[in-house]
């Protein structure tokens, strides 16, 4: 399985906001600007340490901050690249320094991608919507991902 783990940063200034002339045409209104740094995960290895720098973007005229770690996840050869990216952990000033998440994947298929298998990952365990944030003034992310052997079923 291939993981991908990343920080999203925003701009907090409204000056910053804008649109796509699509979208504007559309009557959506305009939004921050957003930032994603992904590191790939190391191949075949089962225990890693990623350091994300929370500061890559300084604030500036735009207001930049980091608010929150994702990531995405595919089989290589079974799935041509991840379906979607989602949230992992939100980043927040009193936020806590140490959390554990547990993941289990399964191949599945859907309409949306015809025959084709996409990685379904759901927490192993329930959390709260939102989850305890993490602090920017650092925090460790223990993660595990399971890969389920059940056979993929329609979703």
């Amino acid at each position: 399985m291939e993981v991908w783990l990343g920080v999203q940063f925003v701009t907090t200034n409204d000056e910053c906001r804008s649109q796509s002339m699509g979208a504007l045409l559309g009557g959506a209104p305009e939004v921050e600007q957003a930032v994603s740094d992904f590191v790939r995960l190391p191949p075949g290895q089962t225990d890693f340490s990623v350091r994300f720098f929370l500061d890559r973007y300084l604030p500036g005229h735009c207001g930049w901050k980091s608010i929150g770690v994702e990531h995405a996840e595919f089989v290589p050869g079974v799935n041509h690249l991840p379906i979607a990216l989602s949230g992992l952990a939100a980043i927040r000033d009193n936020g806590i320094n140490k959390q554990r998440i547990d993941w289990i994947c399964q191949q599945k298929k859907t309409y949306a991608t015809g025959e084709r298998l996409f990685l379904s990952c759901m927490l192993k365990t329930p959390v709260k919507f939102g989850g305890p944030p993490v602090s920017t003034d650092g925090a460790v992310i223990d993660l595990d991902y399971q890969l389920s052997p059940a056979p993929a079923t329609e979703w």
